[in-house]
């Protein structure tokens, strides 16, 4: 890790143990520890000592978020090594979710970590991209027109135009994100776009019906550190 944590020994044995886990094609365990170790770490983040650092706080911020990872792609790999998972649509809907999910985790928190685990995501998300790039092409997603009356900062509260926190920066073990308030949908406006804000929100054509779509994703309330967040927070 580049932010050296007390627990860095601790957090390099469990990164071990995952990573022989995936190699012996036990996901199921791999997903087991990547979750104990993730309930441990939110636990520490929660508890920490009043006394601590700021940069101690943002480490075990982006462990719990690279473990997180470890958990998507663990699951992700149990989905996809399924026989038949890709001739059924709720699956590969599923695996597209949890690909998501686990890069834009593993992007936010891969680069404070090293060796052979990171090196093992990285190959396996660009597999699994390839796969339905091959298969899907490039998709089409829906993105729906919404008014937000305000947004404030997830770290002071303030409108975000006025406070001085940088967004996406870490500040104390939390992240920095617009949080919107008074959100209302704006009628039934829905675009579809190539280059979505969410991409968990694609078409697939299993889902049209001549010029109707049925049964799309409309918007989810993803987050990577949402398994962080209290009810009041998300």
């Amino acid at each position: 890790m580049n932010l050296r944590l007390p627990i860095d020994d601790w957090i390099g044995s469990q990164a071990s143990d995952w990573l022989e886990a995936v190699a012996a094609t036990n996901y199921g365990q791999a997903a087991g520890l990547a979750e104990e170790t993730t309930k441990v770490l939110k636990g520490m983040l929660r508890d920490v000592d009043s006394g601590a650092s700021e940069n101690q706080r943002n480490g075990l911020y982006m462990a719990a978020i690279f473990f997180r990872s470890l958990w998507d792609f663990a699951i992700l790999k149990q989905l996809t090594g399924t026989p038949g998972w890709s001739r059924e649509p709720s699956k590969i809907e599923e695996a597209w979710i949890y690909y998501w999910d686990c890069r834009q985790r593993f992007d936010a928190s891969g680069p404070t970590f090293g060796g052979t685990a990171v090196e093992l995501v990285q190959q396996g998300l660009k597999e699994t991209a390839e796969w339905f790039d091959r298969t899907f092409g490039p998709g089409v997603y829906s993105s729906p027109e919404i008014l937000v009356k305000k947004q404030v900062c997830s770290i002071c509260a303030q409108d975000f135009r006025a406070c001085s926190h940088i967004l996406g920066r870490l500040y104390g073990g939390k992240r920095c994100v617009r949080v919107a308030q008074g959100i209302q949908p704006n009628g039934m406006a829905v675009a579809l776009v190539t280059e979505p804000l969410d991409p968990r929100c694609r078409i697939w054509p299993w889902q049209r019906e001549g010029n109707h779509l049925k049964g799309i994703c409309l918007m989810t309330m993803f987050q990577i550190d949402d398994f962080l967040l209290t009810e009041d927070e998300y």
